[in-house]
């Protein structure tokens, strides 16, 4: 028995290696590649380039560039871009607060199957932030995050 929990613990230990190994290699990226590549248009590096001035790595925190990458990539219909312009603007950050624009973004996001815009959305109807109070359309969206196993969307 201690035998197999050792090995599982160990198996456990060298996934978890090499994937923090990987996600290592994938920040190494210097701020000039990654803004090369956005500004030649790849969806990818443009998220990234939002996620580093969102959050300040690498790059000084700047939320309205942040929200200026994601904006080119959503534009590129990414679901990802448009979930994260939704929480900018429900958060304010870079943006005014729009609990409107918000939930369009999350709408957006949602029609492209993003189960976190789906989410948020639902509590949206749920209080009426940004759109108009219904239990029924909470549900709705609740149910289509809960249906691709967003556990927390599954509680709700």
């Amino acid at each position: 028995m201690r035998k197999t929990l050792l090995a599982v613990s160990l198996c456990g230990l060298c996934f978890s290696a090499s994937s923090f190994a990987f996600v290592q290699d994938w920040s190494k990226r210097s701020n000039q590649e990654v803004t090369t590549e956005a500004k030649r248009g790849d969806l990818f590096a443009q998220i990234e380039l939002g996620d580093r001035y969102a959050s300040g790595n690498g790059v000084e925190e700047d939320d309205i560039t942040a929200v200026e990458w994601y904006r080119k990539a959503a534009a590129q219909e990414s679901e990802t871009a448009m979930y994260k312009l939704g929480m900018m603007y429900d958060n304010g950050h870079g943006v005014p607060y729009d609990a409107k624009e918000a939930a369009a973004w999350f709408e957006k996001a949602s029609q492209k199957g993003s189960v976190k815009a789906q989410y948020y959305l639902a509590g949206m109807y749920k209080w009426g932030r940004g759109v108009p109070k219904s239990n029924e359309k909470a549900v709705e969206y609740y149910r289509l995050a809960a249906e691709k196993g967003f556990d927390v969307a599954q509680n709700s």
